[in-house]
Formats: C-alpha cells, sequence, structure tokens
C-alpha cells in the first residue's frame, strides 16, 4: 500500500511516497509490518535534486534456517530485519553536447535477527 504526493514549496517542488508492506506467516503466526518513506526535493533554478529513503524490512526465515542438525523444524525462528537509509544527490550537466548525470548517494544498513545456519553439501 503506497501514498504518493507532490507539494510546491517557495524554491522548489517535493515529492513523497509513504508506504507499507504486511505480511502474515502462518508457520509461526508472526504478523510483520514494513513501513517506507521516500522525498525527492527538486530545486526549481537548479538541475539539481535530492532524494532520502528509508525503511524498515524483513525477511521471513527460509526452511534450511529453520531446520535443526536432526532435521526437526524449529519454528520459533523469527524473521530476519533490517534498517536501511539512503541518501542521493543528481546534478545535470552538458559536456561535449551530450547530457549527463553526475550521482553521489551513500546508505547505511543496520541488520537485527540475522538467523545463522550451518551450509552442508551432504544433507
Amino acid at each position: 500500500m503506497n501514498f504518493k504526493g507532490k507539494k510546491a514549496i517557495a524554491n522548489g517542488e517535493l515529492t513523497y511516497t509513504i508506504g507499507t508492506r504486511i505480511q502474515y506467516s502462518v508457520l509461526n503466526e508472526e504478523v510483520r509490518i514494513s513501513p517506507r518513506l521516500r522525498v525527492l526535493y527538486q530545486p526549481l533554478a537548479a538541475k539539481r535534486s535530492y532524494t532520502f529513503a528509508a525503511g524498515l524490512y524483513d525477511q521471513y526465515p527460509f526452511y534450511r534456517e529453520m531446520r535443526r542438525k536432526d532435521g526437526t523444524l524449529n519454528t520459533g525462528v523469527k524473521s530476519q530485519n533490517a534498517l536501511h537509509v539512503t541518501a542521493r544527490s543528481d546534478k545535470e550537466f552538458e559536456m561535449w553536447g551530450r547530457p549527463f548525470v553526475w550521482s553521489l548517494e551513500g546508505y547505511f544498513k543496520s541488520l537485527s535477527r540475522v538467523n545463522l545456519y550451518d551450509v552442508e553439501n551432504v544433507r
């Protein structure tokens, strides 16, 4: 589910997208809500744009992450979580009679509840 909008401000335009993803796991009866946000600012005078995005992301465990050494399933394993944040700046310019875009982007990611498992090719 997403909500999008635009707003004209004094010296530019602001575009935003707010969304969420809702998941339910029947196996371990877990509900996960993953909100996301993206904001784009474009000044009127300059050929520039600035973007900020952030979101919480979840990944349900795979079968191999729930399998114990004896082959039984551990249904108590919870989803892995990640917080992801990005910031970006784009600058449009011309060189040699052609248009170019110079992009600079940085990101931050924080992982929690990472499910570790052993890889065994013989099972």
